[in-house]
């Protein structure tokens, strides 16, 4: 199997297996936020290089930016919501899902 398709296959694992837990712990959230971190780590060492890594932080960070801009305004709330209107899990699951989005986008655009 080729680098594109590998990488493809594994953020379509990554996705899934997030969506799985926020799906079912989205109730418990320091359990949620002990998953998400393994599975950042994962991420972080197994998965990406030095710009996966830039990707991942600046995910972090914005959309915990953007989550604390709008949350408050009344915009949306969360169901479960830890500190400032919002779980602590979330900005872990922004990380991830911004890697994932950026290197499997580049892998499907090797492919083509």
């Amino acid at each position: 199997m080729n680098e594109a398709k590998k990488d493809i296959l594994i953020g379509f694992l990554i996705y899934t297996a997030e969506l799985i837990l926020f799906y079912y712990l989205w109730k418990n959230n320091i359990v949620l936020t002990i998953a998400l971190v393994f599975v950042s780590v994962f991420v972080l060492l197994k998965w990406t290089d030095k710009e996966g890594k830039f990707v991942y932080f600046a995910g972090f960070i914005l959309g915990l930016l953007i989550e604390l801009t709008l949350v408050p305004t009344g915009i949306w709330s969360y169901g479960n919501p830890t500190i400032f209107g919002i779980p602590l899990w979330l900005p872990l699951g922004y990380g991830i899902g911004a890697v994932v989005a950026i290197k499997a986008g580049k892998s499907v655009s090797k492919l083509f």
